[in-house]
């Protein structure tokens, strides 16, 4: 009973913050931005869901947020600004695609300390998500932030 409680109200919250945010995050985005953004928020809300659940429920939901997570990394990576953009319309359009980077870190870093702190997970599953968390969301992450991030290096 008090799982479904717990549900329920992160529901309603969950609900009540992507109006919120939809409403603001919306504002600067092209089209592409807004469907990605639907999907970060939509991740973010299974997020939630498993880290309410417990044992197996839990383990399914994180697997389940896993993928929907690599899913949109892959296609945040192939996003591109428009040809047509100004200067200023494409460093909007940047930061706004850095902000949904950030919001996807932070999922990860969620995930990863929910997994962590998961002492009675077994080993088999445990070594699975890392294989595909390391081998599909890292080195997505280390290609796409490197070449952000290029500009950057100092001598």
């Amino acid at each position: 009973m008090k799982n479904k409680i717990a549900h329920k109200l992160i529901s309603i919250l969950a609900v009540c913050g992507l109006g919120f945010i939809s409403a603001y995050a919306i504002a600067g985005q092209d089209v592409s931005q807004q469907q990605m953004m639907q999907s970060v928020m939509q991740s973010q809300h299974m997020l939630q869901q498993a880290q309410a659940a417990t044992g197996p429920d839990r383990q399914k939901l994180m697997n389940n947020h896993l993928v929907m997570m690599q899913s949109i990394m892959g296609k945040m990576q192939q996003m591109q600004p428009s040809a047509g953009m100004t200067p200023a319309e494409r460093e909007a359009w940047i930061n706004e695609h850095q902000k949904l980077m950030n919001e996807m870190m932070g999922q990860m870093m969620s995930e990863q300390n929910m997994m962590m702190n998961m002492g009675n997970m077994p080993m088999g599953n445990g070594g699975a998500m890392g294989g595909n968390m390391g081998g599909g969301m890292g080195s997505g992450m280390g290609s796409g932030m490197g070449s952000g991030m290029g500009g950057m290096n100092t001598k």
